[in-house]
This record gives C-alpha cells, structure tokens and sequence, in this order.
C-alpha cells in the first residue's frame, strides 16, 4: 500500500484503524497521530513510535491529535512528559488538538513546556 504523499519512509506503519500511528515527510518531521480515547496506554504507543522513528533525520516532531475524543489525565501527563523530554534533546515538538482536548496542554503549552496549535 503507498504511503502519503511526501513520504520518505515509516519504520513501522501499523493498520490503518490502529489508534496511533508513524508517518515520517520528506520535510523531516515525524507526525504521530491518535484518534478516538487516548488513555495512558496510547500515551505510551506514541511514546514508543517516537522512540523507534526519531533520529538525525528528523527535525521536529509533530504529535496530530485532532482526531481525539477523550485524553485522560495520565495520558496528557505522558505527553507533557514526553515534550518535556524531547525539548530537553533540543527536537522540536508541537501538538495539534482542539482547544478542548485537555487543560492540562493547554496549561503546558501557556507555560512554555510545548508548542501548541489548537484547531477545531
């Protein structure tokens, strides 16, 4: 099955109804994207993309999650965390979501912690 267009490559392209998901450009941004409940584990899931998908390549990473319906507590903590983490290793993150997604983004984001861009 073709990628996007644009793609260069994805380590990992899991089915295409899977909650989360890799897709690396050409303009060297690794996007993840979530959809439907994102809870802790899913958290996780995109953490673990991260990981295997991230390297000198890669000059940001863009976390999509405009497609969520809920994001529970632990999981907005996990991607605070992993901006945190990410900002720290100098790569670039920013997250796309409704403005209602979480405060606590939308706390981080006031604060500095991550760069957000909120659509609706």
């Amino acid at each position: 099955m073709p990628g996007p267009v644009g793609a260069s490559h994805a380590a990992r392209m899991p089915d295409q109804n899977a909650p989360a998901r890799a897709t690396v450009f050409t303009t060297r941004q690794l996007l993840l994207t979530a959809s439907g409940e994102v809870d802790a584990t899913i958290a996780a899931e995109i953490g673990t993309l991260a990981d295997h998908n991230l390297g000198p390549e890669i000059d940001i990473l863009v976390v999509d999650l405009t497609a969520v319906t809920a994001l529970d507590d632990r999981a907005a903590a996990a991607l605070i965390n992993l901006a945190d983490h990410l900002r720290a290793a100098g790569l670039p993150t920013e997250f796309r979501a409704p403005a209602t997604t979480h405060p606590a983004l939308a706390e981080a984001a006031a604060q500095g912690r991550l760069r957000m861009s909120f659509r609706d």
